[in-house]
């Protein structure tokens, strides 16, 4: 094709297009695809699953420490001590998120594999005392517990979490219990 020259658009259905059509061939571009989907489509959906599965980087990425891929999570752990290491932890919204979050799961993940305290709530109570124990010990950095300290008093951030924990329980039960409990009180 010489320079400058600008390639007309291909239909749906053409042979040039080079792509797998969903859509059947006698249908105008503008109809939505039927849900037709040829074998060459599903050969290539098999084909990328399989090379997804074997390949050891989303392997990792499948692995989480609560809601955190791995990579992610470390990444976050070694930003949190590049801050602490510098003595300057910043007490803004993004940072205390991150902080929180890597403690509070890690903390509930290991509560999870604790044999027979799991089924009592292990990771629940590891991810709230914990953190406190640590502070009382002071083996969080001073750096990193005043960050924190700051974050939760200029933001009120534990109103929002005291609601969302409230709001999460009552959504979280069963419509029939609590349609019932209601009923009850009225």
């Amino acid at each position: 094709m010489p320079s400058g020259a600008v390639e007309a658009p291909v239909p749906r259905g053409s042979a040039a297009a080079g792509s797998v059509d969903i859509a059947p061939t006698s249908a105008p571009t503008s109809a939505a695809p039927t849900g037709a989907v040829s074998a060459g489509a599903v050969s290539a959906v098999a084909e990328l699953r399989d090379e997804t599965m074997t390949n050891p980087w989303w392997k990792l990425m499948d692995t989480r420490i609560g809601i955190v891929p791995v990579p992610v999570f470390i990444g976050i752990v070694a930003i949190i001590a590049a801050y602490v290491r510098l003595g300057e932890v910043p007490a803004d919204l993004t940072t205390a998120i991150l902080v929180l979050g890597a403690g509070g799961f890690a903390c509930a993940e290991i509560g999870k594999h604790i044999p027979g305290l799991k089924r009592i709530g292990a990771a629940a109570i590891l991810a709230t005392f914990v953190p406190s124990y640590l502070v009382y010990t002071h083996i969080i950095p001073s750096a990193l517990k005043l960050s924190i300290t700051t974050f939760t008093e200029q933001s009120n951030f534990l109103y929002l979490f005291i609601g969302s924990i409230i709001v999460g329980s009552i959504l979280g039960m069963d419509r029939r219990m609590l349609i019932g409990g209601f009923l009850k009180i009225l």
